[in-house]
């Protein structure tokens, strides 16, 4: 289970801290290397894992991805914050190399099993990838450190209106369902009148309109979209999705994730509160707020995400120089 996997690594953790404190060893330097503009998922990310790692002793200093990291000689272990960040940047993973650093990376998962992925992975970046990654989904290859995913928690908590509400997300090219979906909750609203329904469509975050996009849709900065995320009782995907971290913010906010099996990895929903269906969707009457967002904080709090993460570096210091 994963509360026993969470509090073995609670345990490596204290041993850890407290060989440091017999030995004299200063706490874990780390230097976090983000990229993207002010709310945008990168940044949040960033400052989620960075506010994470302080919480939980290390002395963490911050640098964009533009900044040169050679800048920072000396730390303990150098991280990629971002979607393949280091991955994508061989330079900088060589920078760190060159002054006897460590370095890792997160991604979904070690190995994306893509032909175009497998390629570059064998040819262009050959021994040039940082030394560890810190994977959202479970790998067995022996540098791989799973450390889940880490959602907000200053910004998703419960905040509902009592008026029962169904966030429908946006449409996507790749496997996506979303006229179905619109057709039946226009149905499901000439039945139950009193339910608010939003959909992230072109035209914005609309109310009760089951109309489909002509276009793209638009984007939002997360402290705007986590607005209607706290006022959500049940979320429908439209598509298929990597790693449905959609779910997981609206489980913070105590919401409901209502999705095709196809939709989410099974890893995923796993550990997120969801009901499955085929092709008639039916939502539930009521949605049990308190227990969705017991089930979140357990698997995707800040703390409980440093906490994976601090193993993990535990591990990077102590790999061998490649």
């Amino acid at each position: 289970p994963l509360r026993d996997v969470y509090k073995r690594q609670a345990f490596a953790i204290c041993r850890a801290a407290a060989a440091r404190a017999i030995g004299g060893i200063p706490v874990m330097r780390v230097v976090a290397i983000t990229t993207g503009g002010p709310g945008s998922y990168s940044r949040v990310f960033g400052d989620l894992v960075a506010g994470g790692l302080r919480e939980a002793g290390a002395d963490v200093t911050r640098i964009d991805l533009s900044e040169d990291v050679r800048d920072l000689p000396g730390h303990d272990a150098y991280l990629g914050v971002g979607d393949e960040l280091l991955w994508r940047n061989p330079p900088i993973v060589a920078a760190i190399r060159g002054m006897g650093g460590r370095c890792a990376d997160f991604r979904a998962r070690y190995m994306n099993p893509r032909p175009t992925y497998l390629y570059r992975r064998f040819t262009d970046h050959r021994g040039r990838g940082p030394d560890m990654v810190f994977t959202h989904f479970r790998s067995r290859h022996p540098r791989s450190h799973y450390v889940g995913q880490c959602v907000d928690a200053a910004e998703l908590f419960p905040e509902h209106d009592g008026r029962f509400t169904v966030f429908i997300d946006h449409d996507r090219t790749r496997r996506s369902v979303l006229a179905d979906i619109l057709a039946q909750c226009a149905a499901l609203h000439r039945e139950r009148p009193e339910w608010r329904f939003w959909f992230m469509s072109d035209r914005g975050i609309v109310e009760n309109d089951f109309r489909m996009p002509e276009a793209a849709h638009r984007t939002y900065p997360f402290t705007e979209i986590a607005w209607y995320y706290r006022r959500t009782h049940v979320v429908l995907p439209t598509h298929r999705e990597t790693q449905g971290m959609l779910a997981a913010e609206i489980a913070m906010c105590g919401g409901l994730t209502v999705l095709r099996p196809w939709m989410y990895p099974a890893e995923r929903r796993a550990e997120i509160p969801h009901l499955l269906y085929r092709r008639r969707l039916t939502l539930p009457e009521t949605v049990d707020i308190e227990a969705n967002r017991r089930v979140a904080l357990g698997n995707f709090s800040p703390a409980a995400f440093a906490a994976r993460v601090m193993a993990g570096l535990e591990r990077l210091v102590r790999l061998p120089r490649r």
